[in-house]
């Protein structure tokens, strides 16, 4: 049986050949089900934010997802709660048949109870840390079916600790290249054309620098600019290249 030292070197050392492909999502994947994991998600939020600024999540395979998006059960995740009331820290572990209701909204708790208990999604174990840019909060959460419970708890609280935090800082950003397990209802991606609209944009060029530039026409800018905004929920150019930065999908 391998020790914790040993999964930990292999955690990290998988993490870094991911990066250096490309692949780190597929890469956790893999990893996380190794560990004894059902499912996972990594998302990053901003100071105060309940909502995260990106999130990628190994459930938008998975028949109850589309459930979760069109009830809203957001809205009552226990998970984000808990990270909003800081109680979620290195290490903090749920149990589905435990889970808080969410007062005014007992109804949609009880409901998505019932969704996790109904695809065996038994316990759930998250971490926090520090996000990309200063006050972010990076989240990990595994879930594990109860059969498969003991493996992850195994690890013990350091274990799981030290290993989803590995996974959690090399796991990039979704983009319209890489863009499996994007959560999709929280803003759509940036194709690549509008993500160089938005990079010379936020560089200072002027819409006729950057359609020669790009070799477009002006008014293609304006398409390629406004489409931005409306993907990231912005009023203004300005409000979509920070939006786009926080989420990732600006690499300037």
């Amino acid at each position: 049986m391998p020790t914790l030292a040993n999964t930990l070197v292999d955690a990290l050392q998988t993490m870094k050949d991911a990066a250096a492909r490309g692949d780190t999502w597929t890469a956790a994947l893999g990893l996380c089900r190794r560990l004894g994991a059902m499912d996972f998600n990594v998302a990053e939020f901003s100071e105060g934010e309940y909502l995260p600024n990106w999130w990628r999540s190994s459930l938008t395979t998975h028949v109850g997802h589309e459930e979760y998006v069109q009830e809203g059960y957001a809205t009552v995740d226990p998970v984000l709660h808990a990270r909003l009331a800081g109680r979620v820290g290195e290490l903090w572990h749920l149990e589905a048949k435990n889970m808080p209701i969410v007062a005014g909204q007992e109804a949609m708790s009880r409901s998505l109870q019932a969704l996790f208990l109904r695809y065996d999604a038994d316990s759930f174990f998250c971490f926090a840390g520090q996000g990309l840019f200063p006050g972010a909060e990076r989240l990990l959460s595994f879930s594990t079916s109860r059969e498969c419970h003991g493996a992850l708890a195994g690890l013990g609280r350091d274990g799981l600790s030290l290993i989803g935090n590995v996974i959690a800082e090399h796991v990039v950003p979704p983009t319209a290249e890489d863009a499996e397990g994007h959560i999709g209802f929280l803003y759509d991606l940036l194709s690549s054309r509008e993500h160089d609209a938005l990079c010379y944009l936020a560089s200072g060029l002027s819409n006729d620098q950057i359609a020669h530039r790009m070799g477009i026409a002006e008014v293609t800018v304006r398409h390629h600019v406004k489409n931005a905004r409306r993907k990231m929920g912005a009023r203004t150019r300005e409000q979509a290249i920070a939006k786009a930065i926080v989420r990732g999908q600006l690499r300037l």
